[in-house]
């Protein structure tokens, strides 16, 4: 994953989903919307790419599923990679906005969060915290690799 994100070989991600297109297959569906976790437009440029928005991409050839870009990153949070759980929530104070032109578009929708690596959650649960602000009617998450704790439902939001 460090070569990928950081190194730049993001084509491996077409490699790696069909690796797990049976389970993608039973838990993402097509009525489903994907939302990839935002990089600051800063780091987009620098990378030339969204490795989160590259995976969700891969996701909807397999299930046919959306893709919403409902989440803006307004502030950079540091690089997590190597960080502690207290090191990581202090540096995460929500970093999220909901982008209002597009929140009707997951509005009693399924919501998947799409991450590349999933270690303590804090992410994905900033970003849940932020989409549920539009009525969801689930939020889910997905992350290619994962550290060592993963949520696998963060957050539901009452019918």
């Amino acid at each position: 994953m460090k070569t990928f994100k950081y190194q730049y070989y993001y084509a491996i991600i077409a490699e790696l989903i069909p690796l797990a297109k049976d389970k993608i297959s039973r838990y993402i569906k097509d009525k489903d919307v994907l939302v990839p976790v935002p990089l600051t437009s800063h780091k987009s440029r620098n990378r030339g790419f969204n490795q989160t928005e590259l995976i969700a991409r891969q996701i909807v050839q397999i299930t046919g599923s959306k893709i919403v870009q409902a989440l803006k990153r307004v502030r950079e949070s540091d690089q997590s990679a190597g960080k502690t759980k207290e090191q990581r929530e202090k540096d995460c104070k929500n970093p999220f906005i909901l982008d209002q032109q597009l929140s009707s578009e997951i509005m009693n929708k399924n919501i998947i969060i799409v991450d590349d690596v999933c270690t303590t959650g804090i992410t994905m649960n900033n970003c849940a915290q932020v989409l549920s602000k539009a009525q969801p009617r689930d939020i889910y998450a997905f992350a290619m690799f994962r550290g060592s704790r993963i949520t696998k439902k963060i957050h539901k939001t009452p019918l």
